[in-house]
């Protein structure tokens, strides 16, 4: 997925299926889920989900849609950890998950790496 935000060039080259950040902070993670949720409403098929969603009641499984999206981020997915496991695991299965966890999920998945830089914010398999 490549696309254009306020002149910030925003590419993710992974293929389907759930990929976990390094746990590093200042990286871009919560920024990249911030992209994502102001994309939603628009063509792109990405949105994202926070604490502050599951704080508010909000289902998981509004956003773990594949009818309604390609990419979802779910940032700080340590604060509500092992939510929506078995529906994570099936949005993936035509979708692509990204996760945001300072502890090793409860699903198998693949790393990844967020890089920001300049007008470039890019997310890569490691």
């Amino acid at each position: 997925m490549k696309t254009v935000y306020n002149g910030l060039h925003v590419s993710v080259d992974l293929e389907r299926g759930i990929y976990v950040f390094f746990p590093y902070s200042g990286t871009g993670k919560s920024y990249l889920a911030s992209i994502f949720r102001e994309l939603s409403p628009g063509d792109k098929r990405v949105t994202s989900y926070t604490y502050v969603d599951y704080a508010r009641n909000m289902p998981i499984e509004l956003v773990l849609d594949n009818s309604r999206f390609d990419f979802v981020v779910l940032d700080r997915y340590d604060m509500y950890y092992g939510v929506g496991v078995e529906r994570i695991l099936r949005f993936a299965e035509n979708g692509t998950v990204l996760v945001d966890c300072k502890q090793t999920p409860p699903f198998p998945h693949e790393m990844c790496a967020v890089m920001y830089h300049g007008d470039v914010l890019e997310v890569t398999k490691l």
